[in-house]
């Protein structure tokens, strides 16, 4: 039974050999025989990528159209209560196993996931203060060991500026930046 995120190495056997492996969450669940794969179940949907081997998927509830699914490498399945259908398409696995091996990596991420990605591994929440940051994109890895030298990238990466308070992390715009939209905008 799994709520929050996990990621899973399970070795591979003959059919028949054993009891299958399996990972239930409040969605649907997910059975394999010998794989990688993680799966998340943020903001009440359960997401899995899968990075080798095979899993089948089945969606929870009698009123699903499409309630079950087998997920080939490289492919990201989404499903939760509040839809019908899981949706599958291919993804670059790293972006969402990279934690695993101690790094953060995004690929023209808006600032709110990253934002999102630190508040769910880092326990802080992340106010975003400039609306305009919101549509900054961010690409990239660095290591997740270290909270401070994510922001300090982030900082120096985006050009923002990013205080830490006890339980909070701000992003503003550069006072640079803010001016010159200031001037434009006038």
């Amino acid at each position: 039974q799994l709520q929050g995120e996990a990621f899973f190495d399970v070795t591979p056997r003959a059919f028949g050999e054993g009891p299958v492996f399996e990972v239930q969450t409040d969605d649907g669940n997910i059975n394999v025989l010998g794989t990688r794969f993680m799966v998340n179940t943020w903001d009440k949907t359960t997401k899995v990528v899968l990075e080798k081997g095979k899993v089948a998927l089945q969606h929870k509830g009698a009123l699903q159209q499409n309630n079950k699914a087998v997920l080939n490498p490289s492919e990201l399945a989404v499903f939760s209560q509040r839809t019908p259908d899981i949706s599958i398409k291919n993804v670059n696995t790293s972006i969402y196993t990279s934690w695993t091996e101690g790094v953060f990596e995004f690929d023209r991420a808006l600032l709110t996931e990253v934002a999102d990605r630190i508040e769910k591994i880092g326990g802080k929440e992340v106010v975003i203060a400039d609306p305009i940051l919101m549509s900054k994109e961010v690409s990239g890895a660095v290591e997740n060991d270290d909270l401070d030298v994510l922001l300090s990238a982030l900082s120096r990466t985006l050009e923002i500026s990013i205080v830490e308070h006890d339980d909070q992390i701000v992003f503003r715009q550069s006072m640079l930046e803010s001016s010159f939209i200031n001037q434009t905008l006038n």
